[in-house]
């Protein structure tokens, strides 16, 4: 739970007519959960965030600036189109 945080961001999908279903994203909880694998593969291993499929469907950019804050050294994408979102903002960071 993100306890009262502001989420990074609200995803709403209406399933149908009578249900509407969303997510709530807490960035420091994301945050957090990348510091806590960074620590445990060691400063050897490069951390990869997986954000294909629009970061399923969490949105590719947010998701992307959120891990680059948090420490991610790669990312991987399943599209092309993806990879040259992610490229053209964040030329430094390898696909």
């Amino acid at each position: 739970g993100n306890r009262g945080e502001k989420p990074l961001f609200e995803s709403k999908l209406r399933t149908n007519q009578n249900h509407t279903t969303w997510v709530e994203i807490s960035a420091k909880s994301v945050s957090q959960n990348i510091a806590n694998f960074r620590e445990m593969i060691g400063p050897k291993t490069l951390f990869a965030s997986i954000l294909k499929s629009n970061a399923y469907g969490h949105g590719i950019l947010e998701m992307a600036e959120l891990s680059y804050r948090s420490g991610t050294q790669v990312f991987g994408v399943n599209s092309l189109p993806e990879a040259l979102i992610l490229t053209e903002r964040y030329p430094q960071i390898p696909i």
